[in-house]
């Protein structure tokens, strides 16, 4: 049996989506998950919003942020997104994937996890 360390395990945690659904991200799924963490959601552009489509074909994209419910809901009219892949459950998530900055919000990074839960890529961003 060989085992890979190269790429880390990833923690998997349930997240209440802005619809009100519970999903799981970091488990063992059909697809690549794409997780995008805003701590403005007024981040989010047309640039975005264009990649997103284009990779959620064939991956799962989520945004988690701790921007206020106000304007999530402006930034999903704004883009006509789906109420069911962003969370503004960024606490916890946060904790669990050591995104948290020093001013107990949330940073702002792109995560991919493969389909067999390995952190495959993992940027800080600015």
């Amino acid at each position: 049996m060989n085992i890979d360390l190269t790429n880390p395990l990833s923690p998997f945690i349930k997240v209440k989506m802005f619809d009100e659904q519970e999903k799981v991200l970091g488990l063992v799924k059909d697809k690549v998950q794409v997780v995008i963490t805003l701590p403005n959601i007024t981040d989010f552009s047309t640039d975005l919003h264009k990649t997103m489509k284009k990779f959620s074909k064939k991956d799962e994209c989520y945004i988690v942020t701790s921007s206020p419910k106000e304007s999530v809901s402006k930034v999903i009219e704004q883009y006509d997104l789906s109420k069911s892949f962003i969370s503004l459950d960024f606490k916890n998530f946060a904790k669990v994937f050591n995104l948290k900055s020093e001013e107990d919000d949330l940073k702002k990074s792109l995560m991919i996890i493969d389909r067999n839960c390995k952190i495959v890529h993992r940027d800080i961003l600015t």
